[in-house]
């Protein structure tokens, strides 16, 4: 906040200039939080428009008070009174240290710009300016969440939405988290009860019914159709989908495996092919630089080609690729696959990223199955995945199913 120069209007014509400095606020007999300013005519006016030499006179004479303004302004500094000075800035008050991380941030990643400005000018609207580090507790982030859940209305009257309420509180979070790493707040504000509920996401996983459905259900993009059910199998991404070409699928004797990069390590992880698509691979086409999935384009489009799939094998959720690699993920868990191996296969650098993961897909992990600790965060989730009983004849249909990789573009043929 700095001192502003004001243009007051007299009855007479003439321009009056005042220096507006705010100097934070405070509490009345009341109760009523009110702003304390300090205001100063200046001595002089700018003259009526019919003065001769009007523009050059009106020119110096705002030119000479914003000299008045800018020593003011450091003398106020330079005695401490003013509560906006470097030093003070710096050491006590919040909102200036938020700007400058905003700023960072900015300037690392332009993307986010619009959600970093928008947190900013509802927190400026939220908190006070000379709001202090030793301020920043746990009903602080609390209220500030209320906020934007209750007060903060769009332009047009309407409250800003919940994902956006969400949102901004992420990014002031990590504002504060920032503030408690630098030393500023002694102790780290937990975050309100009502954002983690509401923060709380959960994936898309696909029941076994489901499944059969989809893998019975004729589809004219046969790309689409097996590249799914080759995620479900194996747990890759679609991206990795779209970019696997024939030379990434190795043989060595009798074990078949897919080539492809690993995060953690500078070596390639080799994910094994189940034995039972082994035998329908067939064998590569000469030229090995060609794409398994030719068909499978870009990633909207490949999600609007399987939600026509899935609607035609008479399924209501929405589905999309990512729910085969949640597919997969479920499946590796409920078999007690060692989190590490499920770490691999997901393609995870950082294990806390599995075990979130984990945590999303609502399944219950027993104490007793190998690579999961009791004590594991993930492993006292209540929330349960609610499993669906099939028949005996199901479960040899489901373990049966056969498909064929694409190694043909035509896309008027179904692959049943």
């Amino acid at each position: 906040m700095k001192i502003r120069l004001r243009q007051l209007k007299n009855k007479n014509g003439t321009v009056s200039l005042r220096l507006d400095t705010f100097m934070g606020y405070f509490t009345d007999a009341s109760g009523k939080r009110k702003a304390k300013r300090i205001r100063e005519t200046l001595p002089f006016h700018i003259p009526t428009e019919e003065t001769p030499n009007y523009t050059e006179e009106k020119l110096r004479l705002l030119q000479k008070a914003d000299e008045i303004r800018k020593e003011k302004e450091i003398q106020l500094q330079e005695s401490g009174r003013y509560p906006f000075s470097k030093e003070k800035t710096k050491n006590d008050f919040f909102i200036p240290f938020l700007e400058e991380i905003v700023s960072i941030k900015i300037s690392n990643k332009r993307n986010n710009e619009a959600v970093w400005l928008g947190m900013q000018r509802w927190y400026k609207v939220f908190a006070t300016p000379i709001i202090r580090f030793k301020t920043i507790n746990d009903s602080h982030c609390s209220s500030f969440f209320n906020f934007l859940e209750k007060k903060a209305k769009k332009s047009n009257g309407t409250p800003l939405a919940s994902s956006t309420n969400r949102l901004y509180f992420q990014k002031f979070y990590s504002v504060v988290q920032q503030a408690y790493l630098d030393g500023k707040i002694k102790e780290l504000p937990a975050q309100p009860a009502s954002f983690k509920r509401a923060n709380k996401k959960f994936k898309t996983v696909l029941k076994r019914y489901e499944i059969i459905a989809l893998r019975n259900a004729p589809y004219y993009n046969r790309d689409v159709k097996n590249a799914f059910i080759l995620s479900i199998e194996m747990g890759l991404k679609l991206g990795q989908l779209r970019t696997l070409k024939w030379k990434d699928i190795h043989q060595e004797e009798d074990r078949w495996s897919i080539k492809m990069p690993n995060k953690g390590t500078n070596e390639p992880f080799n994910y094994m092919i189940p034995e039972s698509i082994v035998s329908i691979l067939g064998i590569p086409p000469k030229d090995s630089n060609n794409l398994v999935f030719p068909l499978l384009r870009s990633a909207s489009e490949a999600n609007v080609q399987l939600l026509k799939w899935v609607i035609m094998s008479g399924i209501s959720r929405h589905i999309t690729f990512e729910s085969a690699r949640n597919t997969f993920a479920f499946n590796k868990v409920s078999e007690g696959i060692a989190i590490q191996n499920v770490q691999r296969y997901l393609g995870h650098q950082n294990l806390r990223t599995t075990q979130k993961f984990i945590e999303q897909l609502q399944i219950d992990i027993p104490k007793d199955k190998k690579g999961f600790a009791s004590n594991s965060p993930f492993a006292a989730s209540k929330a349960k995945q609610r499993k669906h009983r099939i028949s005996e004849h199901i479960r040899k249909e489901l373990s049966a199913y056969t498909y064929k990789f694409s190694q043909t573009s035509n896309p008027t043929k179904n692959n049943d």
